[in-house]
């Protein structure tokens, strides 16, 4: 009735100017900035409609208002829980944080209860699930929208585990409990009650929310049963009057006959005249006799009318009193479920624990296992390593080392004369510059002894340690090569080399414990159409040497392919599809992007085993690097090295997002499975 209401003077206000107006619309929300994603988008759907649209902070709305009598106002109302589960790590604390809220929503409460022609209310979770109902609420102020215009708003992307624990937070306040739901009650609503079920997760959420939709109707029903015994009311005021002017007209007629009696008996030949009049005045007052009658039975029939009325609102509130007893029972349900929640947590951190020392154990014995005979893949060997000179007065001390017939995979030296050093008890590996040849194709001068150029890296280092995270594949090789050779020859060199074999060997631990990333030797991109080809050429991981990686990537979609290697033997996944007659299929699409939901890229990514999940882990890190060396002009018209480095950050950042959200599942899955047995 609001609605129609509102169009209807929309419409006559049109006719009246004889144009039609586009509304200036200012998009705003609760504080804690949950809906700033939804009113972005908003925004720019309305503004393609015509219509002005802008967002704005709460503090700026009631001067905006004062401005502009005829301006309009959507508030997008985010509940308490979704604005503490939205929170950065490293936010407010939840209490600053739920103060904030409560003021927003007082001052929106108050400027739409001061202009409700001007302002709605509406809830930012029935607002992203409903669009075509949130468009059906703007035509309201004249805008005229097109079937669709509002499909494809962004919904909210708030884990249940973080949802779930601010609702609890949440409840421990009272008042803002108080105030959400007059908020909620004040808002309009979208979504009727056959609206879908909330994931199974959410049962107890869906049922807060079902209690809350049920009041909000509640609430509706009882504004138009006391605006009808208003109209009520207003109706029998007017019959009273009715009846009050009648009892007067008929005290004037008294009057009047009692002259037209006195007349008729001083003027006799009037007597005719006055007779007929007198028959005339009785008629009148028959007739008004008999609608005071009509009038006593429909204030009668109003009073049966308000009685009955009267007892559907009770019965109404006895309903509100039952939903509210209801309401009670699942807080004390929720309470419970709180308290084995703080349990489920004593579990969690008790088997993180576990975890992590077990994960240390692994972590050196596959760090021992991986520096014993293969660095990077490839073997490596010298036939003898001969200290040359050495120094040792802390806290710089080292040894200069020649390595004769040093071999590394398919490269070879007559002899490498390198420097194992010691600063501060950190160990390094020191390269010399042989007549502008060096071991290194990265090469960055960072010294010179005696006019000769020389790199240091010291993995304690934060510079050295950035330098060997970037090294390419055959760099790494070199680098892991010469450390593991420098440990095997000088143990077996005789007691005079000892002190150094430990320096080495401790070298091999830092550099077994660097994160694995995918390396590479050569980078290159190519544009075609819509989509761009990255090849990484000499590719390794870890141990696993990959050959050439190609991936086919579409920056507009925000999807990415993995092309299937030239020969089946160098397979990079052992998840790789194959078809019927086991030949390995033409391409893989990788789990991250639009194209996929939260859910199913859980589902695919718990598919694949632990080293193919760091493999493509690894590749994704690897984009934003390679898009950077490259030149613009390889790139699709609209895009920019900048914009996809920043995609394919985004891109590897989703990707880790869905893999810590999948240990904890796993780990919560684990937990109660130990609990039932238990």
């Amino acid at each position: 009735m609001h609605s129609q209401s509102l169009n209807t003077a929309s419409r006559v206000t049109q006719e009246r100017t004889g144009r039609s107006a586009l509304p200036d619309i200012v998009i705003s929300g609760t504080a804690g900035g949950a809906w700033g994603n939804l009113a972005a988008a908003l925004s720019q759907r309305l503004s393609a409609a015509g219509a002005t649209a802008r967002t704005q902070q709460v503090p700026e709305l009631e001067r905006l208002a004062a401005e502009d009598p005829g301006r309009c106002f959507v508030a997008l109302v985010a509940g308490p829980d979704l604005v503490l589960a939205s929170q950065a790590p490293d936010a407010q604390d939840p209490v600053a944080a739920l103060d904030a809220w409560a003021r927003s929503a007082r001052q929106l409460l108050r400027l739409a209860r001061q202009r409700p022609g001007r302002w709605r209310l509406l809830d930012l979770r029935e607002a992203s699930l409903a669009p075509e109902a949130l468009a059906g609420e703007l035509t309201s102020w004249g805008l005229s929208l097109p079937v669709g215009a509002l499909a494809g708003l962004p919904g909210l992307d708030t884990e249940p585990l973080a949802l779930l624990l601010a609702a609890r937070l949440a409840e421990q306040q009272p008042g803002i409990q108080r105030l959400q739901q007059e908020l909620l009650a004040s808002c309009v609503p979208l979504l009727d009650d056959t609206a879908a079920a909330e994931p199974d997760w959410q049962a107890l959420a869906a049922g807060h929310r079902a209690l809350v939709l049920q009041a909000r109707q509640d609430a509706t029903a009882l504004a138009a049963l006391r605006s009808t015994l208003a109209t009520a009311h207003g109706e029998q005021a007017q019959l009273l009057e009715q009846l009050h002017l009648a009892q007067e007209g008929l005290a004037r007629l008294h009057d009047e006959r009692e002259a037209a009696l006195q007349r008729a008996q001083q003027l006799a030949e009037d007597l005719s005249t006055t007779t007929q009049q007198a028959d005339a005045l009785r008629k009148q007052h028959a007739a008004l006799l008999a609608d005071l009658q009509q009038a006593k039975g429909r204030q009668a029939s109003f009073a049966q009318d308000l009685q009955a009325r009267q007892a559907v609102i009770d019965q109404q509130a006895a309903e509100r009193d039952a939903a509210q007893a209801t309401l009670a029972a699942q807080q004390a349900r929720l309470a419970a479920a709180a308290r084995d929640n703080m349990e489920l947590l004593e579990h969690v951190h008790l088997l993180q624990e576990q975890l992590e020392a077990r994960y240390l154990e692994l972590e050196a014995r596959d760090a021992e296992a991986a520096m014993l005979h293969h660095h990077g893949g490839v073997a490596a060997s010298a036939r003898q390593a001969v200290v040359v000179a050495s120094r040792n007065e802390p806290p710089h001390c080292h040894a200069d080392i020649a390595l004769d017939d040093l071999r590394i995979g398919e490269r070879q030296w007559p002899t490498l004369r390198v420097r194992l050093v010691e600063h501060d008890t950190h160990p390094g590996l020191l390269f010399w510059s042989e007549e502008g040849r060096q071991p290194l194709s990265a090469w960055a001068t960072n010294g010179d002894e005696d006019g000769r150029a020389f790199l240091l890296l010291v993995p304690d280092s934060p510079d050295s340690r950035q330098r060997l995270l970037s090294l390419g594949s055959r760099d790494w090789q070199c680098v892991v090569g010469v450390a593991g050779v420098l440990q095997r020859c000088l143990a077996d060199a005789g007691d005079g080399a000892a002190r150094w074999a430990g320096v080495a060997a401790r070298l091999c631990r830092k550099l077994a414990h660097l994160p694995a990333r995918l390396r590479y030797d050569e980078a290159s991109v190519a544009g075609e159409g819509d989509s761009v080809d990255v090849v990484f050429r000499g590719a390794s991981h870890g141990s696993i040497a990959l050959g050439a990686l190609r991936l086919r990537w579409w920056p507009q979609q925000q999807r990415i392919d993995w092309r299937a290697p030239d020969d089946p033997q160098q397979v990079p996944l052992a998840t790789w599809p194959v078809d019927a007659g086991g030949r390995l299929q033409p391409g893989l699409t990788l789990p991250v992007g639009p194209a996929f939901g939260s859910a199913q890229r859980r589902r695919l990514w718990a598919a694949l085993p632990a080293a193919d999940r760091a493999l493509v882990l690894a590749v994704l890190d690897a984009l934003p690097g390679a898009a950077r060396q490259t030149d613009a002009a390889a790139w699709p018209a609209g895009t920019s090295p900048q914009g996809l480095s920043a995609q394919g950050a985004a891109l590897h950042k989703q990707a880790r997002r869905t893999l810590t959200s999948l240990r904890l599942r796993d780990l919560v899955r684990r937990l109660l499975g130990r609990a039932q047995a238990h």
